[in-house]
C-alpha cells in the first residue's frame, strides 16, 4: 500500500484528484503508449489482473503517476497509457510484472490430469460473458462523460447551479476538471461543466429526471465542502454552582497530579496547564439572592447555546460521508490559555466571563480519579440494579451447584459468584510510508472478541484464551494543507463540528460534548497489508512487570499479577506509533438508549519497543518494563443517536441518508425518569401515557439531564471516598499548592445567610432546564 504523492489520487480534504496524465486523457489527447494483454488468456485472468473495483490498475496508475484506461470491448486487449516517457516505462514494467505473477499463480493452482497434458479451458458461460459485457459498457460510459461534450451537440435538459462566490473555489476542492464529481456524471449520465467566470455549474443531459438528480447531488457536494470548511463550534461553558454556593471566588492551582500526563492533544512540555477550584469568601444573603437569578440566566443561556450548536452540527453531519459519532466524556479541566487573575483569585462572575472568551484554551483530560475511585463507580453501577444494567457478558462461576448425594436434577440454591468481563478496545496510531518518503497517518479503532473453546498453546495466552479483533474502523487522520502537524480546527483535519467543554465548578468535574467525524480509509478491504495487520493482532495475558513482588527466582512460580497487553506486528510500510488500550465497563441506564462507560485508558509509546523488534516479528510486551500512562475516565453515549449517524457510512458523493437533521427528531425522549425522579417513573414495566413523560417529549433536554446526573454520581462517589480518607464527611475540598486535597476553610455561609429559601426543583439540576 502506497502513501499518496503530492500530485496523487486523493487530496487533503478527501476528494479524488486528477494527476497530469488524468487531465491529458480527460482533455482528449491521444494516448502516449499502450500495453497489450494476451489475446488468448485464462478465463480467470481478467478478474485477477484488474482486481476488485479495478484496484490493481488504479494502484499502478497512482504509483507511476500515469493514467491507465480500461478496455471498452471484450476483444480489445490493449490498455491505453497516458503519462511522461519515464512514467510510461515504469507503468509498463509494473503491468508486465503483474501479468507474469498472475500467469504463474494460475499455472501453480491449475490441477492437471493425465500426466503432462495441458488442461483445456472451458468456454466462458453466458452469465460470465454478460457480466463482462456490462463492465465494458460501464467503462465506455465512464470514458464518454469524463470528456467535454461534442461540439454542437444539443441536449434536452440543462440544469444550472450557482456556486456562492464567497465560498471556497470548487476547483480547489473538486479538482480542476471536477473529477470528484465523476460518479455523478457516470450514474446520471450527464456532462458537468464549470464556468469560473460566472461561478456556475452547467449540467447537460438528455433525461430531465437524471439532470435534476445530478443538480441535487451537486448541491449535496457543496454542502459537504462547506461543512468541512466551517470551523468547529469550540467553546467553554461554566455550569453554575447551586443556589447555596460555598464560595464566591475561583482559585488557580499550577501544581497538580496531571503534570506530564498524556492529554487529548499534545502540547509543549512546559504547557502543563492549571486547574481551578471554587473557594473564596463566604457569600452573604444578598449575594445569594442575586446569584439565584444569575444562575437561572446562565443555565438558560447554556441550554439554548448547546441546542443551537448541536443543531448546526447535525446539519453538517447530514452531508458528511464517513464515520460520525457523538460522545460525552467526563474528566478534569486543564487550562492552557487564560486571563491571569489578580492575587491568583477570580471573582465568580469574572471567571465565567473569562471562560466565554474565544482566547481561552484548554483540554478536558479523561481523568476522574485514581483506580479506587473508578472501581467504586463500577461497584455502584453493579449494585444499583434499579438504575443500571450491564451491557457486557457475565461470566458465572458455578461452584457446587448440585447437592452432594442428591438427585442431580435438583439444583442447590445459589449463591453464584457473578463476574462481569469488561470489553476491550484499542486505538492504533499508524504511519504508512513508501520508498520515496511519502507518509500517511491512519487511525485503527478495534474491539476485541473472545473466541470460546479449547485452543492450542501456541495460539492461546497464558490464561488459555484467544482474543481476536472483531469490529474495526480504519480512519484517515489528515495533515493540514501546509503539511504541518495534526490539528482539530483546520479544514484538512476535521475532527468534528461540535466540541463544547462544560466545567462544573462546585463539583470539580467537567464534561465534553463532541460530534466527531473521520473519513474512512479507502480500499482497506482489498489491500492485503490491512488484513494481514489485523490478523496478527492479539490480546495476550502476561505478568505485570511493575508488580512489586518482582520476577520469580529460578524454578519458582511467577506470583506476579497478570495484565492484558496488545500484541501486534509492524509490517514493511506500516509502523505503529502509539497504542491506546481501553478496558471498558459498560452499563445501560435502564429503559434508555444511554450507555454509561467507565474506562481504563493505557497509553503506550511504541518508540522503544519498535526498536527491539524488526518488521514482521510479533511485538510482545512480555519482559518489557513500560513507563506507560494509565488513567480512568467516564463516558456517556446515546446508542440510538450513533446508530442514526452510522447511516453516513458508504454514501456516494452528494447523497444523503434517510434521517432528519433536527435536534428534536434525532434525540428522542425515552420516557424514563432520571436518577432523582420518583421511582415509578423509572419502572419499565409500567405503561404510561405521554403526559406522564418526565421530559415532556424533549429528548435533548433528557440528554443534558443525563449528563448532569452522571457528573453528580461521579463527583459524589469520589468525594465520599476522599472524605473517608481524611476522616471528615459533608465537607468541601480544594487542592493546595502541593497538589494535596484539604478541607476548604471558606466553605461556610456567613451568619446572616445561613438559611435561604430555594424551590425544591432548583435543587435538582435535572429538573431545572424548562425555561
Amino acid at each position: 500500500m502506497l502513501a499518496l504523492g503530492p500530485d496523487g489520487y486523493e487530496g487533503p480534504d478527501g476528494f479524488l484528484r486528477d494527476n497530469d496524465a488524468d487531465r491529458a486523457e480527460r482533455a482528449g489527447f491521444e494516448p502516449d503508449s499502450h500495453f497489450s494483454l494476451p489475446l488468448r488468456r485464462h478465463p480467470g485472468f481478467d478478474e485477477k489482473f484488474f482486481g476488485p473495483r479495478n484496484t490493481n490498475i488504479r494502484h499502478i496508475a497512482v504509483k507511476t503517476n500515469t493514467h491507465l484506461s480500461m478496455p471498452v470491448e471484450l476483444d480489445d486487449p490493449n490498455i491505453q497509457i497516458w503519462g511522461s516517457e519515464d512514467n510510461v516505462i515504469l507503468a509498463k514494467r509494473d503491468l508486465m510484472a503483474l501479468m507474469d505473477h498472475i500467469h504463474t499463480d494460475i499455472q501453480e493452482n491449475t490441477v492437471r490430469y493425465g500426466g503432462t497434458w495441458a488442461k483445456v479451458n472451458a468456454v466462458p458461460s453466458a452469465r460470465k460473458l454478460a457480466h463482462l459485457e456490462i463492465l465494458a459498457q460501464q467503462s465506455a460510459i465512464r470514458k464518454k462523460f469524463r470528456k467535454p461534450p461534442a461540439e454542437g451537440e444539443k441536449f434536452e435538459a440543462v440544469g444550472v447551479f450557482l456556486w456562492p462566490a464567497q465560498e471556497i473555489n470548487p476547483q480547489f476542492c473538486l479538482g480542476m476538471n471536477l473529477e470528484a464529481l465523476d460518479n455523478i456524471r457516470f450514474h446520471c449520465e450527464v456532462y458537468i461543466i464549470f464556468s469560473r467566470a460566472k461561478n456556475m455549474f452547467r449540467i447537460l443531459g438528455h433525461n430531465p429526471g437524471q439532470v435534476n438528480e445530478a443538480l441535487n447531488r451537486v448541491f449535496g457536494a457543496f454542502c459537504e465542502i462547506t461543512s468541512k470548511n466551517r470551523r468547529a463550534n469550540k467553546r467553554f461553558l461554566v455550569h453554575p454552582p447551586s443556589p447555596q454556593l460555598p464560595g464566591t471566588g475561583v482559585r488557580i492551582v499550577k501544581k497538580h497530579n496531571l503534570e506530564g500526563r498524556q492529554v487529548t492533544i499534545k502540547h509543549a512540555p512546559k504547557g502543563v496547564g492549571i486547574q481551578v477550584f471554587l473557594t473564596g469568601a463566604a457569600p452573604t444573603q444578598g449575594y445569594l439572592r442575586e446569584w439565584k437569578l444569575k444562575r437561572r440566566r446562565i443555565k438558560g443561556a447554556n441550554y439554548r447555546y448547546l441546542q443551537e450548536v448541536v443543531q448546526e452540527g447535525l446539519k453538517d453531519i447530514y452531508y458528511f460521508r464517513g464515520y460520525s459519532t457523538m460522545k460525552i466524556h467526563f474528566g478534569t479541566l486543564l487550562l492552557f490559555g487564560y486571563k491571569k487573575p489578580k492575587g491568583g483569585l477570580f471573582e465568580l462572575m469574572d471567571f465565567c466571563n473569562m471562560m466565554g472568551n474565544p482566547q481561552t484554551s484548554g483540554e478536558i483530560v479523561r481523568y476522574i480519579g485514581e483506580e479506587y475511585v473508578a472501581k467504586a463507580i463500577i461497584e455502584e453501577c453493579d449494585t444499583r440494579t434499579d438504575l443500571f444494567g450491564s451491557a457486557d457478558n457475565k461470566v458465572l462461576n458455578l461452584v457446587d451447584i448440585y447437592e452432594e448425594g442428591s438427585n442431580p436434577n435438583i439444583l442447590k440454591q445459589p449463591p453464584l459468584s457473578v463476574k462481569v468481563e469488561p470489553a476491550y478496545f484499542a486505538t492504533f496510531e499508524i504511519k504508512m510510508y513508501d520508498d520515496s518518503g511519502q507518509t500517511n497517518d491512519i487511525r485503527l479503532e478495534v474491539k476485541f472478541e473472545l473466541i470460546l473453546g479449547d485452543h492450542p498453546s501456541d495460539m492461546a495466552n497464558e490464561a488459555g484464551e484467544v482474543w481476536k479483533i472483531g469490529a474495526r474502523r480504519w480512519l484517515h487522520v489528515r495533515k493540514n494543507l501546509t503539511g504541518g502537524e495534526r490539528s482539530r480546527s483546520t479544514f484538512s483535519h476535521h475532527r468534528g463540528p461540535v466540541d463544547v467543554k462544560v466545567f462544573d465548578l462546585e463539583r470539580d468535574i467537567s464534561w465534553q460534548i463532541e460530534l466527531i467525524t473521520y473519513d474512512y480509509y479507502k480500499d482497506t478491504d482489498i489491500y492485503p497489508i490491512f488484513s494481514e495487520f489485523v490478523r496478527k493482532v492479539r490480546l495476550e495475558e502476561i505478568p505485570d512487570e511493575s508488580d512489586p513482588i518482582g520476577p520469580p527466582l529460578p524454578s519458582r512460580p511467577d506470583l506476579r499479577k497478570t495484565v492484558k497487553r496488545i500484541k501486534y506486528v509492524n509490517l514493511p510500510g506500516m509502523s505503529v506509533e502509539t497504542v491506546i488500550m481501553k478496558t471498558k465497563y459498560r452499563y445501560y441506564i435502564k429503559g434508555t438508549p444511554y450507555l454509561f462507560e467507565t474506562t481504563k485508558y493505557e497509553h503506550f509509546d511504541t518508540q522503544h519497543v519498535n526498536q527491539l523488534y524488526p518488521d514482521g516479528i510479533a511485538i510482545s510486551w512480555k519482559g518489557v518494563k513500560t513507563n506507560h500512562d494509565t488513567r480512568w475516565g467516564c463516558c456517556l453515549v446515546n446508542a440510538d443517536v450513533n446508530e442514526t449517524f452510522s447511516k453516513q457510512k458508504g454514501l456516494d458523493i452528494g447523497c444523503v441518508a434517510d434521517w432528519s437533521p433536527d435536534v428534536f427528531s434525532v434525540f428522542q425522549s425515552s420516557g424514563i425518569g432520571g436518577f432523582e425522579h420518583p421511582a415509578w417513573t423509572r419502572d419499565t414495566s409500567v405503561q404510561r401515557a405521554e403526559k406522564d413523560d418526565p421530559w415532556q417529549g424533549d429528548g435533548f433536554k433528557e440528554m443534558l439531564c443525563r449528563i448532569e446526573e452522571c457528573a453528580r454520581l461521579i463527583a459524589r462517589i469520589r468525594d465520599d471516598i476522599l472524605a473517608k480518607e481524611l476522616g471528615v464527611e459533608g465537607e468541601y475540598f480544594v487542592e493546595d499548592e502541593n497538589g494535596e486535597f484539604v478541607v476548604d476553610e471558606n466553605q461556610n455561609v456567613s451568619d446572616e445567610s445561613e438559611k435561604v429559601s430555594v424551590d425544591e426543583d432548583e435543587m435538582l439540576d435535572c429538573l431545572d432546564l424548562a425555561y
